[in-house]
């Protein structure tokens, strides 16, 4: 059953939309901000089952979730986790967060810890 973001799942997605990189072709003005508008309606709907990371799939406020291939993968991070957003058909589909060794880390860095390269 989708549920909303919580304010730290929220923070860092729209981070990764403002400043995360990826790819050889980074997203344009307009498509970060088309992401951005759609995080404020976006629903957490399925979380990963591994259980021992904070991975969650986004959906609409009706709870769909985008399926297919990544178009964009956004990335950065706090040194403990790899936190990347996945965009697909246009659209913010999965917030990932991988941890960088073998312990799990089961949620996500405040946003102002998230760092960013090129």
């Amino acid at each position: 059953m989708p549920r909303p973001l919580t304010d730290v799942e929220l923070g860092c997605a729209k981070a990764l939309v403002r400043y995360g990189c990826g790819g050889p072709c980074p997203p344009s003005f307009s498509q970060r901000l088309r992401w951005l508008t759609f995080l404020d309606t976006a629903t957490a709907c399925d979380a990963c089952g591994c259980g021992s990371c904070p991975s969650i799939k986004l959906g609409d406020a009706e709870g769909h979730v985008s399926d297919g291939a990544s178009s964009h993968v956004l990335v950065g991070g706090d040194g403990r986790l790899l936190v990347l957003l996945h965009i697909i058909g246009d659209r913010p589909a999965y917030l990932e967060g991988a941890p960088v060794d073998d312990a799990g880390v089961t949620s996500f860095p405040e946003p102002d810890q998230l760092t960013f390269t090129d």
